[in-house]
C-alpha cells in the first residue's frame, strides 16, 4: 500500500504547471462606444418612465354614504312621567317618616330624662326646703306614674303623646324649680348690689369735691339725682333682705332676681351718664389778656400767667372701688378747638341731655 502513494506523488512532481497568458485590455474605440451606449439608456429610461407616468395619473374622488348608527343604553333607565312621579312621592313619605322617627326619639329621651332628674333632684335637701310635703308627694307619684308608664303601655306611643306628658310635668314642677333657682341665685345678685352701693357711695363723695371749686363738673341737680338714686336702691335692699328673712323657702317668691338686677340697672345708668360727663368734661380756660409792648417787667408777668394757666391745667382723678360700672376716672385737659360756652349754658344743656336720656 506504500507503494502506490509513491507511484502517485511522482507523477504529481513530473507534471508541469501551464502558462496563462493575461488578457489583452479592450481597445479605446471599443471603450468609448461602450460608455455612450450606457449613457443614452437611461436617457431613453427616464423619457419612457414620464409617458407611463402621465398615462397613469390617478383622480381622487371622493364617496360620501349614509352609515346608519343606534344607542343602546344598558343599567339603570331615566323616569319619566308615572314612574317619575311615583318615586318622588316615595321619597318624600321616607323623608316625612325619619322625620317622625326622630321627633319621637327626642321626646321619649326628653321625657325619661326630666322623669329622672326630677326623681333625684327632689330627694335633695335644696328641692325639699323649696316644696311643702304635699308638693313632694305629688311630684313623686306623678313621676313613678310616669316612669311605670314609658317602660310598660308607653314604649311604642308617638311623639305627641310625649310631648303632652312632658307638659303636664313642667307644669307640676314649674313652681319647685323657679323658687330654687331665685334662692340659689339671690345671694350672689344681692353681693352685686352691696357692692354697687359702695362705689356709688365713694364716687358721689369725689363729685362733691370736684363740684365745690370755681371749675364744677357737675350741677347741683344731677348731684342731688344720684344721691336720690343711691337712697332709693339702698332702701330696697333693705327691703329685700327683710323680706327674704321673713318669707319661707317654699312660699311664692315676692323679689325675684330679675326685679332686683333690673333697680341695679337705674343706677349703673346714672353713674355712668355723669362718669362720661366728667370724661369729656374740660376746664374752663383763663382769658388771654391783650398784647402789650414787651418790657423786662411785661416779660416777667407774661411768663408768671403762663405758669399759673398751666398750673390750673390739672389733672382731675375719679376713683372709685366698682370694677364693672363705674371705673376709675382720669381725665387730663385738652386744649379746646372751640369756644367755651358760659356756665348757666353748659349746665342747662348737661340737664337736658342728662333727662333725654332718663
Amino acid at each position: 500500500s506504500e507503494e502506490p502513494e509513491k507511484v502517485e506523488e511522482a507523477q504529481k512532481e513530473d507534471i508541469k504547471p501551464v502558462h496563462e497568458e493575461p488578457e489583452a485590455p479592450p481597445a479605446p474605440e471599443a471603450t468609448e462606444k461602450a460608455n455612450a451606449t450606457n449613457q443614452t439608456k437611461p436617457e431613453e429610461q427616464k423619457a419612457t418612465n414620464r409617458t407611463e407616468r402621465a398615462a397613469k395619473k390617478v383622480t381622487v374622488t371622493t364617496l360620501k354614504e349614509p352609515i346608519t348608527s343606534s344607542e343602546t343604553k344598558y343599567g339603570p333607565q331615566p323616569l319619566e312621567n308615572e314612574k317619575l312621579a311615583a318615586s318622588i312621592e316615595k321619597i318624600e313619605a321616607l323623608e316625612k317618616r325619619d322625620h317622625e322617627k326622630m321627633r319621637r326619639e327626642t321626646a321619649l329621651n326628653t321625657l325619661e330624662s326630666f322623669v329622672i332628674d326630677t326623681q333625684q333632684n327632689i330627694q335633695s335637701e335644696e328641692f325639699k326646703n323649696a316644696a311643702t310635703s304635699e308638693e313632694v308627694a305629688k311630684i313623686n307619684e306623678v313621676c313613678s306614674a310616669t316612669s311605670d308608664w314609658l317602660y310598660d303601655e308607653g314604649f311604642g306611643q308617638s311623639a305627641e303623646v310625649y310631648e303632652e306628658k312632658l307638659d303636664e310635668l313642667k307644669k307640676l314642677t314649674g313652681d319647685l324649680y323657679e323658687r330654687v333657682y331665685e334662692h340659689r341665685e339671690r345671694p350672689e345678685v344681692l353681693a352685686g348690689m352691696v357692692s354697687m352701693l359702695n362705689g356709688s357711695n365713694f364716687f358721689l363723695k369725689n363729685m362733691k369735691e370736684l363740684s365745690s371749686g370755681e371749675n364744677k363738673i357737675f350741677t347741683a341737680v344731677e348731684i342731688e339725682t344720684l344721691e336720690k338714686t343711691i337712697n332709693d336702691t339702698y332702701e330696697y335692699h333693705q327691703l329685700v333682705i327683710k323680706t327674704v328673712a321673713e318669707t319661707k323657702p317654699h312660699e311664692p317668691i315676692k323679689y325675684k332676681v330679675r326685679d332686683i338686677a333690673n333697680k341695679m340697672a337705674l343706677l349703673d345708668r346714672e353713674v355712668k351718664y355723669l362718669v362720661n360727663k366728667a370724661k369729656i368734661w374740660k376746664p374752663k380756660q383763663e382769658e388771654k389778656v391783650a398784647d402789650e409792648p414787651t418790657t423786662g417787667d411785661n416779660k416777667t408777668d407774661t411768663a408768671n400767667s403762663t405758669s399759673s394757666t398751666i398750673d390750673s391745667d390739672e389733672t382731675v382723678k375719679v376713683e372709685t372701688d366698682e370694677e364693672d360700672t363705674i371705673e376709675g376716672l382720669k381725665i387730663e385737659e385738652v386744649e379746646p378747638d372751640t369756644p367755651e360756652k358760659s356756665k348757666d349754658e353748659e349746665n342747662e344743656f348737661d340737664d337736658q341731655e342728662k333727662h333725654q336720656e332718663l
